[in-house]
């Protein structure tokens, strides 16, 4: 019995010693393979309903490579939105610094809303400053 006990323990010890010595890793030497995972999670900065998948599954890809492509026409509209927006305020701010028109300025002055009906002070534009 004991015969036997140590012939498995000399042949356990030497399978310990030929898996150990097979694992060192010399400068140079690569091994081949891949990593399987169960769950990776892409993210993006911005939200929204792909239009286009540029990768399969299993592909390689870099950092930086283009995976999927949002739908625009949305973002699209916004813009839109936005410079219709923008022209709009330009023109108010043209209005503002152009002043009323003294058409305006004998309206304002014939309302009893403004206190100054038959007032002798004259309307000046204020200056910006500077």
């Amino acid at each position: 019995m004991q015969a036997s006990y140590r012939a498995h323990l000399v042949s356990a010890t030497a399978m310990i010693l030929f898996c150990a010595a097979g694992c060192e890793q010399k400068d140079g030497m690569r091994f081949g393979g891949y990593v399987e995972s169960e769950k990776i999670e892409v993210g993006s900065r911005v939200g929204g309903r792909v239009a286009q998948v540029f990768v399969e599954e299993g592909d390689s890809v870099e950092q930086g490579s283009l995976l999927v492509q949002f739908e625009t026409a949305h973002l699209e509209a916004q813009v839109e939105e936005a410079e219709q927006r923008a022209k709009r305020l330009e023109a108010v701010l043209e209005k503002l610094v152009a002043g009323p028109r003294p058409q305006e300025i004998a309206v304002a002055r014939s309302s009893p809303s403004t206190g100054r009906r038959g007032s002798s002070r004259r309307w000046a534009p204020r200056r910006a400053s500077a």
